[in-house]
């Protein structure tokens, strides 16, 4: 490379393919009068590269039987994600040829791949919380994360964030069932909690809680402090 020629390199090239499914809220088809789309986003370094970013965009709408066709996807790994979704809602199931593929993301090879059926559980549930800092006042601004439990924090769309008010308050919702841990930060990196290494350095400060379908729990939070 650089000051020479090379020399017998191979490259292969396929077409780009579509990915079809099918998406149902509540067990049934959600109809033509609903906003939710259904998009892919592709995982790890390929998210980097112009020709993956715009996957995203192209995110369809359910036909009325709740089926979908997203053209023009390229080799990869994917996050299905399901935008405009109902209030307290949740992405509950991605499966694929049957195998359940919401954690490890859906592969798409130089063919289209097996049908994607993703499934939407409108009674997702809830977190009501404050934060406070170390000498008991309220923790405004802070940003309060909810971490799935470790089979299944490679599922970035399990994570969600809030910001607490003036008063130190915040709330999540839409919550797939589960055991998750919550934690609240003054200052954190965008995204550095996603990282197990860092994670590792705070996780005996969080607090663990078991969210079902419905639930509303009330939860309090001492702020990890800056530095």
């Amino acid at each position: 490379m650089r000051d020479r020629d090379i020399e017998g390199v191979l490259l292969n090239v396929h077409p780009s393919v579509e990915v079809k499914g099918t998406l149902s809220l509540n067990g049934s088809y959600p109809g033509s009068n609903n906003s939710m789309k259904v998009g892919l986003q592709p995982v790890g370094s390929s998210s980097r590269l112009p020709n993956y970013q715009g996957v995203l965009g192209r995110a369809q709408a359910p036909g009325v039987n709740g089926a979908f066709a997203i053209p023009g996807v390229a080799e990869g790994v994917y996050r299905v994600q399901v935008l405009n979704l109902p209030a307290n809602a949740y992405i509950d199931e991605v499966r694929q040829g049957g195998r359940q593929v919401y954690d490890s993301g859906l592969v798409v090879e130089n063919k289209s791949p097996d049908v994607v059926e993703v499934t939407v559980n409108s009674n997702g549930g809830s977190i009501l919380g404050s934060v406070t800092t170390l000498d008991r006042k309220p923790s405004v601004s802070s940003t309060v994360v909810l971490i799935p439990d470790p089979p299944h924090r490679e599922n970035t769309g399990l994570y969600k964030t809030a910001t607490t008010d003036t008063q130190g308050h915040f709330t999540l919702r839409g919550i797939r069932p589960g055991t998750y841990r919550l934690m609240a930060w003054e200052v954190v990196p965008a995204g550095a909690y996603l990282n197990s290494v860092f994670l590792s350095k705070y996780e005996a400060r969080g607090t663990s809680v078991n969210v079902v379908q419905q639930s509303s729990n009330t939860v309090e939070l001492t702020v990890i402090p800056r530095n």
